[in-house]
């Protein structure tokens, strides 16, 4: 596993445990569905990291990553916004894991143009997931 993508890990599993945080404070909240949405993107960061890698490997498991991570962040982030007490889009930080993740997965692909283009991606990725969430829960875009 490269040091992209234990960062990655690390960011994916500090927004499981800010889901479950704010769970806990807010008993009858429904936050749960939102942490296990989270689970696929980190079981493909750990076979990403164990697979021997070509090139094109490399990039094909990038792509997977994104498309799996940004459907993860958006199911992450929607259940955030659609609790009772929903969780603020000024709370940055309940979503900057997921949505960082996204890039250094992204940019971990072999090759400066190959790397800054999945970078690239994975920020659009990001921020598309949270800001669809938003406009399909009605929270004002800032």
């Amino acid at each position: 596993m490269s040091a992209q993508h234990t960062v990655a890990f690390t960011l994916l599993t500090i927004s499981v445990l800010i889901g479950l945080i704010f769970q806990g404070a807010q008993p009858s909240a429904t936050l749960w569905p939102s942490v296990i949405a989270l689970v696929p993107a980190i079981g493909l960061l750990l076979v990403f990291g164990r697979v021997v890698f070509s090139r094109l490997r490399v990039v094909v498991w990038s792509l997977a990553y994104l498309v799996i991570g940004g459907l993860g962040a958006y199911l992450f982030a929607l259940g955030m916004f659609v609790q009772p007490i929903p969780v603020h889009s000024s709370d940055g930080f309940s979503f900057l894991g997921v949505k960082v993740a996204l890039i250094l997965v992204g940019a971990g692909v072999v090759g400066l143009g190959v790397g800054i283009t999945g970078a690239i991606l994975g920020y659009i990725m990001g921020e598309m997931a949270v800001g669809l969430a938003k406009v399909q829960v009605g929270v004002p875009i800032e």
